[in-house]
């Protein structure tokens, strides 16, 4: 799963790049949650995700490839408040 994804952001890369160098900008990483993730790791990256999308919900839900409803619950459990950016 890791290469996929790393192989998924150089291709990424590769496209949106106008010259033959790849810029730094141009390399794009996702947090995505697993289900081998630490508490410590998922409010992590939970965080991660909703500061990226300036606190919008429905954009952090399919960053971290899961159900806003989902989300939510995970803000919850995690003490994450509702009006986190």
């Amino acid at each position: 799963r890791n290469l996929r994804e790393l192989f998924d952001v150089i291709k990424h890369a590769v496209l949106i790049s106008p010259n033959k160098r790849i810029a730094a900008d141009a390399i794009i990483m996702h947090p995505i949650v697993d289900a081998t993730d630490t508490q410590s790791n998922k409010l992590r990256k939970v965080k991660l995700a909703l500061r990226d999308c300036k606190g919008n919900k429905r954009r952090a839900a399919k960053e971290l490839h899961i159900a806003p409803k989902t989300l939510y619950a995970w803000m919850r459990d995690l003490g994450i408040p509702l009006d986190y950016k």
